[in-house]
């Protein structure tokens, strides 16, 4: 199977540049573009510190698209966050949000595009769990309490966020089995969940 292509909105940020290292560092994923208006015109490896990663970081989503990833992961701020992930669809790019701080409005308006343009939601929720799982394992690789996980509407559409929720209620159910079965050694502290 061949990689999947990404690129990463905000990935010189905090969770951004996280990310970006465990999509390098993935077998089944390919870090084709980086965006980062203050960084743009630079390799992604040099600004975040990672010996080879050749990744261009562009300044507009509109020219980091031109790289045709398979998938935009949206991790900048609100106020741009929504025209990042509209040019993705209308281009023809999955999308995963990250960023927090979007509006119900927002999420309804990519909703009704995503379903305009027939979005497969489902393929895509499986995107959406890979990244965040890249994201989580990242976090604990850096030493961070915890990882910045993609939201519930970050499909943009009912039935990806519905598939999400069960992901991630399955999730926790595998965390409180293993919270329980760490409880019972004696010689370990427990987990926290």
């Amino acid at each position: 199977m061949k990689p999947l292509r990404i690129c990463v909105a905000g990935a010189t940020g905090w969770a951004g540049s996280a990310l970006s290292k465990g999509i390098y560092e993935a077998d089944d994923m390919e870090l084709v573009a980086a965006i980062s208006r203050s960084h743009a015109g630079k390799a992604l490896g040099d600004v975040i510190g990672i010996a080879g990663l050749a990744s261009p970081i562009f300044a507009s989503v509109e020219d980091a698209l031109k790289t045709n990833p398979d998938v935009l992961v949206e991790y900048t701020k609100p106020d741009v966050a929504k025209h990042h992930v509209l040019a993705a669809l209308l281009g023809g790019t999955h999308v995963v949000i990250g960023t927090s701080g979007l509006s119900n409005e927002d999420y309804d308006e990519i909703d009704r595009v995503a379903l305009k343009l027939r979005i497969d939601a489902l393929g895509i929720a499986e995107v959406q769990n890979r990244i965040a799982l890249v994201a989580e394992a990242r976090a604990g690789i850096d030493g961070r309490e915890k990882a910045a996980r993609p939201q519930c509407g970050a499909t943009a559409q009912p039935a990806a966020r519905a598939h999400h929720d069960e992901c991630e209620t399955e999730r926790l159910e595998v965390c409180g089995e293993q919270q329980r079965d760490h409880d019972d050694r004696d010689d370990q502290p427990a987990l926290k969940t």
